[in-house]
């Protein structure tokens, strides 16, 4: 798994399709993750299409590789259900929930899948944290990302109007992970993206203090060695704050 993530990393940063930088457009909306090998992200989409077309999801979890590791790891090349995704929002929990996390995807592609894969389904909860490969891939500024950001929360809500979105604030990264995102960047596109939390059925969750401590120190323990994933406890912790936020919807 670690050496294919390495992989991924590899790619993120060295091969993507730099045309996108050329484009005056923003955001880009594309089905294409240019961020990722075509291999990847079409076989992707169609696992997301199948799953929409079954139209019985009651919690939906949108974004990139933060959400799609959520429920696949890739141990030796091979896709391997999480089992503590089973556990917490899968097969094996009360929610049975839908992830259409794609790795490499950016606001503009969450923007395309909403209107062409999502389909019919108007899901209880949303839960929604994008924009980290705007910052590294596209080198968009923070209130690029931020506006981007919002965009989806509109287009999520024009989809599916009953839905309750659980806003992610970006998570914290590293500042010596290989895609060199500076911390203040993330914190203004946090900031500039907390009045969201305003809106009708838009809940807010900052998971900053969770991955830094009190004086701001990020919290290695909790990330791969690229210090950017999260590990396993990463996700454990995380799963932990999550799932009240969404089971107080299901009483």
């Amino acid at each position: 798994m670690k050496k294919l993530l390495f992989i991924f990393v590899l790619i993120a940063l060295f091969s993507f399709d730099s045309s996108a930088e050329k484009s005056n457009a923003f955001p880009l909306i594309e089905e294409r993750v240019r961020f990722m090998p075509k291999w990847w992200w079409v076989e992707r989409h169609q696992v997301i299409k199948s799953r929409a077309d079954e139209k019985n999801i009651s919690v939906l979890f949108v974004g990139d590789s933060m959400t799609n590791m959520m429920m696949y790891k890739y141990p030796k090349g091979k896709t391997k259900t999480f089992p503590l995704w089973e556990k917490t929002f899968g097969t094996k929990s009360r929610y049975n929930a839908a992830n259409f996390g794609v790795s490499g995807c950016k606001v503009g592609n969450v923007l395309w899948q909403i209107e062409h894969n999502y389909g019919e389904n108007r899901p209880k909860v949303i839960s929604l944290l994008i924009g980290t490969n705007n910052l590294h891939a596209n080198k968009n500024s923070a209130e690029q990302v931020a506006s981007g950001i919002k965009m989806v929360v509109e287009a999520l809500q024009k989809w599916s109007p009953e839905s309750v979105i659980i806003l992610h604030s970006i998570l914290p990264r590293d500042d010596f992970d290989v895609s060199k995102v500076k911390v203040e960047t993330i914190d203004k596109v946090n900031l500039l993206i907390k009045p969201l939390e305003k809106l009708n059925d838009v809940e807010l969750l900052d998971l900053t203090p969770v991955f830094r401590d009190k004086e701001g120190k990020f919290q290695a323990q909790f990330y791969d060695k690229d210090r950017l994933h999260l590990n396993k406890e990463g996700y454990k912790k995380w799963f932990s704050i999550l799932e009240p936020m969404i089971a107080k919807h299901f009483k």
